[in-house]
């Protein structure tokens, strides 16, 4: 019968168990570190999803905003607009000054008449 060299069994045993746990224990190691990065991208991600929508929110105001001011836009007069605007601005500056001559003029009769009342009525 043969022997059987247990010592020897017992080492490639162990050093079976040895490379098993390690194995085991690098793959726990690689797991838990994969596990901690991946927990750590979904927190950068969840971070980065309130930015862009909190960035969205403030786009959208500023939309709206634009909007507004776009059609406040619209409704301003033009080049033209307030070219005619000057134009009639222009007449009726003149006509104001016509008036003004009207009434200085009326002015020197109506003086007129009250130096010739107040030297005829004396007596």
């Amino acid at each position: 019968m043969a022997d059987i060299d247990y010592n020897k069994w017992r080492l490639f045993f162990e050093v079976f168990v040895f490379v098993w746990n390690l194995a085991i224990g690098l793959y726990l190691w690689f797991g838990r570190s994969q596990k901690d990065v991946i927990d750590r991208i979904e927190r950068f991600e969840e971070a980065v999803d309130q930015r862009l929508d909190a960035y969205d929110q403030k786009c959208q105001l500023k939309q709206e905003r634009i909007a507004r001011l776009e059609q406040q836009m619209k409704e301003t007069p033009t080049h033209d607009d307030l070219g005619q605007i000057y134009d009639r601005m222009n007449h009726i500056a003149g006509d104001v000054r016509e008036m003004k001559g009207v009434l200085d003029g009326t002015a020197r009769s109506v003086d007129r008449i009250h130096r010739y009342l107040l030297e005829h009525n004396k007596g």
